[in-house]
């Protein structure tokens, strides 16, 4: 059932994930999913191809790790928004235990409610530190996932016009931006 998959990266562990930038109705739209025996697998039915599904759904595009394994995603609609992850075990060395707990986050720049604006960020959360809906916030489909595209609307989350790949650089001084 996986579909449009286009956003990929390989985590600090060794695994493989990817992600839908599929947008539809249903079950099968924006899901992030891990292939943990990358390397090994065989393309012959052997492949653990594992549905994150801790993350909000969005229309997947740029995935990113920074230096303290938080997790970047963006959602690729014409008025999407940046998202960070934030697991309650940064230094797993497996999915299972990255994955199975953490905060999710919208981007705000200058205080949100504004489109393709630069400065300073603040981040908002969209989920529980369990990943979990809070109450009043989060907008939960059907199927019990989080809809990470309503809920960063929901927060005033800033907006751009398609965001498309997403880079980390690392300064001179060990800042990363």
């Amino acid at each position: 059932g996986f579909v449009a998959g286009d956003a990929s990266l390989w985590t600090p562990w060794g695994s493989y994930l990817t992600a839908e930038e599929s947008w539809g109705t249903g079950s099968t739209k924006g899901r992030l999913f891990e292939l943990t025996n990358s390397v090994t697998a065989t393309g012959t039915g052997d492949s653990n191809f594992i549905h994150r599904s801790i993350l909000p759904r969005v229309s997947h595009e740029g995935l990113a790790f920074d230096q303290d394994n938080n997790f970047y995603f963006i959602d690729e609609l014409n008025g999407g928004s940046i998202y960070k992850f934030v697991s309650a075990n940064p230094n797993a060395t497996n999915g299972d235990d990255y994955f199975a707990s953490g905060q999710t986050f919208a981007m705000m720049v200058d205080g949100g409610n504004n489109a393709n604006a630069t400065g300073a960020i603040t981040w908002e959360p969209i989920t529980d530190v369990n990943g979990g809906a809070i109450p009043g916030v989060s907008v939960v489909n059907a199927d019990g996932t989080i809809d990470g595209r309503l809920t960063a609307d929901a927060v005033h989350a800033t907006e751009y016009q398609r965001p498309e790949d997403l880079e980390i650089k690392t300064l001179a001084n060990g800042d990363q931006i």
